[in-house]
Order: structure tokens, then C-alpha cells, then sequence
């Protein structure tokens, strides 16, 4: 079915609005504001959709892996069919090219259908089953698989309006799991996301889902946020943003009288270290490599690489050189929104204030990409220069030694990504250096960019805090679904009650003890 902007918020199924109050998005290419008005959700619109998904969420527990396929393949089938609304209203809202729309737009479509796989094999429940042989022993029959948690409220992203919002990874993970979704648009892009959320709707009726699987509520504020957070019904909640932001939720939950967990992935530095020896050849390629991975998106992206730390040697300078004037051609590059324009401006003014030993000539009438460099000294002595600067800027550290380059190293923040550049000569001799790395990051590179998350199941995008607050946890790839499930046991079920996917009769139950011993029931086509 064919979507359309009203500015209304998805209640289930229901479209509401709530006139009194209500924000239009703005295009950052000229600042002027968008049509339509989108309506802020008042009191009735969220209570309403608490009370759908509260409603909604033993049904959709009941719902079979193929069912669940359904749904989502339905979701996939309806954003194809309005791929072109939602890739204008995209380009408009972002300011983004229509290459990149399209890519993650594709990507989008990609994460889905591995949520339909996994949803339709069921084998994210993990059955677990320890039978007596015989019943008379005290030994208990216990069977285990994981459940959905229960209602997930998922914050759209400011800078992937498609992949991180409300068709992203938080709420199809969630979906996949039976688990009820509210989303609270992000106020960047709420036409990009109405629309989705109406091709959602739409698979939801095509597949005879409850009424409350879905919820879309708007608010250009945090009142709204607040209101859902602190809700006992509310079970989980996914956010990618800003580490102020993702804090601040977490805080929240844990001030509920029953603490809820918040899965934030909340942004990143992602450092590099650059040993010498990989340079003596290929200075202006790895440059160049680099520069790219700076600027690329105009720095918007999470995996951007912020802090580069390299080696005092013959070969630094002029990779620095090199790696500046890569840097400094991408002039006037536009960012999202005016408000992350107006802050990476104000980081940018701070860090040229604090740093003097490289003097630069920067004017802050336009986004200017740009990379400063300082001593590693002045880097320990200043914990703010580890900080985030969302945008096209790298701050370049430079180690007179490889002990001063792991003391940098150790006083780091936890980090999404870590990259290390050297010949494997170098490598082996600074072990300590890349354990060093490890300790901090969730994904380590070598000799590559952070930029460009591969979705798929070997894929790890979270990290130690700030990175995440939970870095057991994925954002990326199949494993995300393990933030909005729980395990639960059965002992002593009959085989009648239990649920499909611990039956006696069910294929998945691989996993079978039997007084400690294993053994593996047939697998029947």
C-alpha cells in the first residue's frame, strides 16, 4: 500500500493527533522549514500506546517463527514498494546525496532479511534440555529458551534516518524477538520516518498482527522520552546517539523503582595508531585512506576515526602533510541538521583554543573539515581532547616513544573501534600496544578504516563505556536481538504445555542431556 506524510502519530494502528502542539523538520541545505507540521504526542497518545503494546505482547509471544518471518518480509516488501517517497523525503530531511540514501537504504533491507531467517528458524530461543531417564529420579526435567522482554521503546538515530531509526536494527531485532515496539521519531527526520512507520503499519494489518505490535510518536523535545522511559510497562529501550543523551536515558531507567535495561550505543573516537614502517612506501595512499574515512558523510558516522596516534619519525611529517591537505579539500560540507552544524562548530573553536603548537587558519562561516595535532604530553595532561567531535575533524597525536603512544592509549575512554596500521614486523614487536587496544575497544582493525559496518552475524558494534553502556551487546548483525530477550526455565512441564520450541517433537532441541549425557534427537525433513 501506498504512504503518505500527515504529521499524525501511529497509536497501533491508529493514526492520532494531538493539536496543541507541533514542530515541522527543517533542510539543512537551506535551513527553511519542511511541510508538513508534525503533532507532538500529548498524555492520551502515549498512554495509548503503552497500553496496545502491554496488550499486544503475549499474542505476539504466541506467534510462531514463521509468522514473525512474515510480518517482517511484509515490512521489507512495503518500504521496496515506497522506496521513492521515502528516499526523496530522506535527501530533503538529511541533506544527504541520493548515493548515500540509497545505500543505506539497501543496507536497511539487508538487516531485515536476517531478522527473517533468524525469525523463521526460531533459533535465537536457544533451547536448552536436561531430561531424566528416569522420572523417578529427584533430578528435575528442566528445559530452557530465551523470551521476549516485553515492550521496547527505540529512539530513532539523527544521522541514519533508515538503518538506526525506526525500520533499523533496535526495532526489527525487537519484532523479531515478539517483542511490542514504540518508537519516538527523531525530530532530524520525522517525514522519513512516518513514512516508514506507515509501511510498517501496513504489513502489520496484511498479516493480521495485534493492534499495539507498532507504535510512532513524535516530539521535538524530551518530555515524551521521559514519560515512555519511566513507564512500567516500557521493558527495554534502544538508543544510538550522543553520549549525553544515551547517559541520560540509562540514568532514567535506573531510577525506576524496577530498573529496565537501556542498550545506548553512544558514539565513539575510534583511535588509530599508525606505526612508521607502513608509510616509507605508501604515505600518500594510507593519507588519502584515511582522510576519506574522516570526512566521508561529513564525519557523521559513529566509526569515524577522531584520534589518529602516530610515532615520531622521518616518515611522520609528511604523512601528516599528506593527511591535511586530503582533509582540508572537502570544503562546505553539509551536515543534518543545523543544530549538529552549530555544535561541531563550537567543539572545533575549542580545540583550535587549546591547541597551539599548529597554527591553523580556520573560519567558522561553514563546516570545514579539518585535522589539528598535539603532543602526546598535552594529550594525557587534557582528558577533553579524547572527547567526540561529531563531524569531519581528527586530532593527530604525536608519541616521542612507544611507552609515551601507550600511556596515550591507556588513558582512553572504552571506544566502538580501534585501528592499528603497521607492517607485521612492527606488530609483533609492540604486542603490548595492541592488547592495550583490545582492552578498549569492541572491534579491532588492522591495517584498514573504522568507517563501513559490515551487517552480519561476526559483526560487533558496541563497546566498554562510553562507547555502550552494555559492551556485551551488538547494535549490528543478527546478535542484537540477544538485548530483547530473557532466558527462562521449565521444570517439570509436560510435553503438552510447553512451549513449541521445547517439545520432545521439535527439530531444534539438539541440546539434549540426559543424566549428563548428550544425545541428539533425529532431525526429521
Amino acid at each position: 500500500m501506498r504512504v503518505g506524510l500527515t504529521g499524525c502519530n501511529l497509536v497501533g494502528q491508529s493514526l492520532s493527533r494531538n493539536e496543541s502542539q507541533s514542530f515541522c523538520a527543517i533542510n539543512p541545505t537551506n535551513n527553511k522549514s519542511l511541510e508538513p507540521f508534525f503533532f507532538i504526542a500529548g498524555n492520551e497518545e502515549i498512554q495509548g500506546a503503552l497500553e496496545k503494546a502491554t496488550a499486544a505482547f503475549p499474542v505476539l509471544q504466541e506467534k510462531s517463527g514463521s509468522e514473525t518471518g512474515l510480518l517482517l518480509r511484509g515490512i521489507k516488501n512495503e518500504l521496496e514498494l515506497n522506496a521513492k517517497i521515502i528516499l526523496m523525503r530522506y535527501q530533503l530531511e538529511s541533506g544527504l546525496a541520493a548515493e548515500r540514501a540509497q545505500i543505506e537504504f539497501n543496507r536497511t533491507l539487508l538487516q531485515i532479511d536476517q531478522f527473517i531467517e533468524l525469525a523463521e528458524s526460531s533459533s535465537w530461543r536457544e533451547p536448552s534440555i536436561d531430561t531424566p531417564q528416569n522420572r523417578s529420579l529427584i533430578t528435575p526435567d528442566l528445559r530452557k529458551m530465551n523470551v521476549g522482554i516485553g515492550p521496547v521503546l527505540v529512539f530513532g538515530a539523527s544521522n541514519f534516518p533508515l538503518a538506526y531509526s525506526t525500520a533499523g536494527t533496535d526495532s526489527i531485532s525487537a519484532l523479531a524477538a515478539g517483542c511490542p515496539v514504540i518508537v519516538k521519531a527523531h525530530p532530524y527526520h520525522p517525514g522519513t520516518s512516518e513514512l516508514v512507520a506507515q509501511c510498517i503499519r501496513n504489513a502489520i494489518e496484511m498479516a493480521d498482527f495485534p493492534d499495539g505490535t507498532f507504535s510512532h510518536l513524535f516530539d521535538d523535545g524530551f518530555s515524551v522520552a521521559e514519560k515512555l522511559v519511566m513507564d512500567k510497562r516500557v521493558k527495554a529501550v534502544g538508543f544510538t546517539g550522543s553520549q549525553t543523551g544515551g547517559r541520560a536515558l540509562f540514568d532514567l531507567a535506573n531510577s525506576r523503582p524496577d530498573p529496565i535495561p537501556v542498550f545506548a550505543e553512544m558514539g565513539s573516537t575510534n583511535p588509530m595508531v599508525v606505526f612508521p614502517d607502513l608509510l616509507k612506501e605508501k604515505t600518500a595512499d594510507w593519507a588519502n585512506a584515511i582522510a576519506q574515512s574522516v570526512t566521508n558523510g561529513a564525519g557523521q558516522f559513529c566509526t569515524k576515526p577522531g584520534l589518529i596516534f602516530c610515532l615520531v619519525s622521518p616518515e611522520t611529517t609528511p604523512f601528516i602533510d599528506a593527511l591535511i591537505r586530503c582533509v582540508s579539500e572537502e570544503k562546505n560540507m553539509e551536515m543534518i541538521h543545523p543544530n549538529l552544524r552549530e555544535n561541531y562548530l563550537r567543539k572545533v573553536k575549542l580545540s583550535c583554543e587549546k591547541i597551539k603548537d599548529r597554527q591553523v587558519d580556520v573560519t567558522f562561516d561553514n563546516v570545514e573539515s579539518l585535522v589539528l595535532t598535539c603532543s602526546a604530553s598535552q594529550f594525557i595532561a587534557d582528558p577533553s581532547l579524547q572527547s567526540e567531535v561529531f563531524g569531519p575533524f581528527a586530532l593527530v597525536v604525536l608519541a616521542e616513544s612507544v611507552v609515551e603512544l601507550n600511556q596515550c592509549l591507556e588513558s582512553l575512554e572504552g571506544q566502538l573501534t580501534g585501528s592499528v596500521l603497521g607492517s607485521f614486523s612492527e606488530l609483533g614487536k609492540n604486542y603490548e600496544t595492541l592488547q592495550l587496544i583490545r582492552s578498549k575497544v569492541g572491534r579491532v582493525i588492522l591495517n584498514g578504516v573504522p568507517t563501513g559496518v559490515t551487517v552480519c552475524p561476526s559483526m560487533h558494534h558496541g563497546g566498554p563505556y562510553p562507547a555502550s553502556t552494555d559492551s556485551r551487546f551488538s547494535s549490528v548483525g543478527i546478535d542484537a536481538i540477544k538485548r530483547f530477550v530473557r532466558p527462562q526455565s521449565f521444570q517439570n512441564w509436560p510435553n503438552e504445555l510447553l512451549p513449541p520450541a521445547l517439545r520432545n517433537d521439535n527439530p531444534l532441541n539438539l541440546n539434549r542431556r540426559v543424566d549428563g549425557n548428550w544425545s541428539f534427537a533425529e532431525i526429521k525433513p
